[in-house]
């Protein structure tokens, strides 16, 4: 399988993003809900509008699912290298 393919898998093994990506990927699913929040709130919703929302749900759905595999290989107790510890 072609590693582009199965970047989120949701197994609970793999690598951990490191605290920079974690922070990013918090801030931007902030950034991404305050946009939509903010554009359902306006009463005109012209096509460009829309495609942004459009745009902005994918994005913010894409940053939760790469959220969503971090949090469940941080619990499942992998770390980010595990040569280390098979060397041992």
């Amino acid at each position: 399988m072609l590693p582009a393919t199965n970047m989120v898998d949701f197994d609970g093994e793999g690598p951990v993003m490191s605290m920079g990506q974690l922070s990013a990927n918090l801030s931007s699913i902030c950034c991404y809900i305050i946009i939509i929040f903010f554009s359902m709130k306006s009463p005109v919703k012209t096509p460009p509008v829309l495609a942004m929302l459009l745009c902005a749900c994918c994005c913010s759905s894409s940053s939760t699912m790469k959220l969503i595999d971090d949090t469940m290989n941080r619990t499942m107790g992998k770390k980010e290298e595990d040569g280390d510890a098979d060397a041992e």
